[in-house]
């Protein structure tokens, strides 16, 4: 009896091919998962980032129009106090 018409033989390589391809999965699996996880930290950072700068950009506009409305205030006072 050949080796390639015994059943053992073909059931066991079937096995060796089969364990092959499930530790193809595990590493595969495993890869997207660490990437996925990279990709969240990634999209974590970046989203943290935009935040801080929104709010960074807030404050400075909010205290540029504070300002502005502070030195017209004393233009408008000076100029009154200057016309009595």
């Amino acid at each position: 009896m050949s080796e390639e018409s015994n059943p053992l033989v073909n059931f066991e390589n079937a096995r060796e091919k089969l364990e092959e391809i499930r530790k193809m999965q595990t590493q595969f699996a495993s890869r997207v998962l660490n990437e996925g996880i990279e990709l969240q930290q990634k999209q974590y950072t970046l989203f943290t980032s935009i935040v801080q700068n929104q709010m960074e950009f807030g404050r400075s506009l909010f205290s540029g129009a504070l300002g502005i409305i502070n030195d017209n205030l004393q233009h408008s006072e000076k100029k009154s106090a200057r016309n009595n």
